[in-house]
């Protein structure tokens, strides 16, 4: 499962294809944006506070519109081109070696958002249990 399980297709496109549509946004982002977006049923915040490096953070609005911050990985520059996703506060590599940016963002974006689409899941493995 991954995140793709939560965005509805459209009529000309697919659920992976939308989610595709939107690596490629974040990977165009400039240096020093800082935005947000929905992505299937959860809500992320992309920040790229220097060249060669995204960081995305799963956040949840309370009833007061204060943002808490659910998980955060980032997408750091590596050797020899490549690109490793980290835990957002650099202290464990989650995937490395990644050969293009798009690639490490998909990683990374579905890894952020694990808690909204593997809620359900625990659920689901006790319903198939044998």
């Amino acid at each position: 499962m991954s995140i793709t399980t939560t965005i509805a297709p459209t009529a000309t496109k697919t659920s992976a294809q939308r989610f595709a549509q939107t690596v490629r946004n974040i990977a165009e982002y400039a240096t020093g944006t800082d935005t947000s977006f929905g992505i299937g049923a959860a809500h992320v915040e992309a920040w790229l506070p220097a060249a060669g490096t995204w960081v995305l953070r799963l956040i949840e609005l309370d009833d007061d519109f204060e943002v808490r911050v659910l998980k955060t990985v980032a997408v750091v520059a590596a050797e020899w081109n490549r690109w490793d996703v980290q835990a957002g506060d650099g202290s464990l590599v989650l995937a490395d070696g990644f050969r293009g940016i798009e690639a490490a963002l998909g990683f990374a974006l579905d890894a952020v958002t694990s808690p909204v689409w593997a809620a359900g899941m625990q659920d689901q493995h006790d319903t198939f249990a044998c």
